[in-house]
């Protein structure tokens, strides 16, 4: 696969991570060196290498078929420790098995923003809908994370209104947002605010006055520990001075914005790390609502 693109290193560096992981055979490797060996091969590609050729197909499907395997143990994984949980009598193991629940939530969605990366390069659609964010914040993105103050604090205070979004695309862009926060911030709690509002933009095309309603969603990040330049944010592949992952994250945030019409800005203030993400909005009429 690698020789098709040039990229005989990366076969090497491949075969190199796993025989670090592995005592027992492939069958045998467990997740978290899969997912170091990944994260190797993309690091070892030459930068002109990383956006995968149209023509080699073959290093798409791998992608595509690996991250594919690694849903099913992982599900199976958080149900069996959901189960753990909800029967364990000592609750000094709680906390223990909450982070366990954290842990593979995080890696799910790392899977699935593989998957959603291959999907959007081979030029998948996205559904748009009219979404209550304040409604799709709380019950949907907010109930996966367990509101502990000693290690996550949330401040919501977000006007309801209708987005014109992709329920799986928001979902996938605040759970990333959240979650990027949680392993980037500076000290213990993590502290994020989350504030919403409708914004007018008024334009003027020759005397043709025009109106677009817009909604802006800011997810401040007010005890962040990045440093460095925000104009490469949202390239693929770029990794920051203090990244741990693979640079696809913001990309897809970026792309995925764009898809629904919107746009997305990063602003470091200070200690904080403000991303603002600008929706249209939709008529409150709107027969396809979630």
């Amino acid at each position: 696969v690698f020789t098709d693109i040039g990229c005989e290193a990366c076969s090497a560096s491949l075969e190199e991570s796993f025989a670090l992981g592995s005592s027992g055979g492939y069958d045998h490797l467990p997740v978290r060196f899969i997912v170091r060996a990944l994260e190797r091969v993309v690091g070892s590609l030459p930068p002109d290498k990383r956006r995968f050729p149209r023509r080699s197909r073959s290093l798409e499907a791998f992608f595509a078929s690996i991250t594919h395997e690694l849903r099913t143990p992982l599900t199976s994984i958080r149900l069996q420790t959901e189960a753990l949980r909800d029967i364990e009598d000592n609750p000094k193991h709680t906390p223990y098995l909450n982070r366990l629940l954290e842990d593979v939530g995080r890696l799910e969605g790392q899977v699935q923003q593989t998957l959603e990366l291959a999907r959007i390069e081979g030029g998948g659609a996205l559904v748009t809908r009219a979404i209550r964010i304040k409604n799709f914040i709380q019950n949907r993105v907010l109930d996966s994370y367990p509101l502990n103050e000693a290690r996550l604090v949330l401040d919501l205070s977000i006007e309801e209104a209708f987005l014109h979004a992709d329920p799986s695309a928001l979902h996938m862009i605040l759970r990333n947002l959240i979650d990027n926060a949680i392993k980037y911030s500076a000290s213990s709690p993590t502290r994020i605010a989350l504030r919403g509002r409708k914004t007018d933009h008024h334009t003027d095309h020759h005397t043709d006055h025009h109106t677009d309603h817009h909604y802006d969603l800011q997810i401040i990040h007010e005890n962040s520990n990045f440093s460095g330049e925000t104009k490469p944010l949202g390239k693929l592949f770029h990794r920051g001075a203090n990244s741990q992952g693979a640079g696809v994250g913001l990309y897809l945030i970026k792309t995925l914005m764009t898809k629904m019409q919107g746009s997305v800005a990063y602003h470091p203030h200070e200690g904080q790390f403000i991303t603002r993400l600008s929706f249209r909005t939709e008529k409150e009429d709107s027969t396809d609502v979630i």
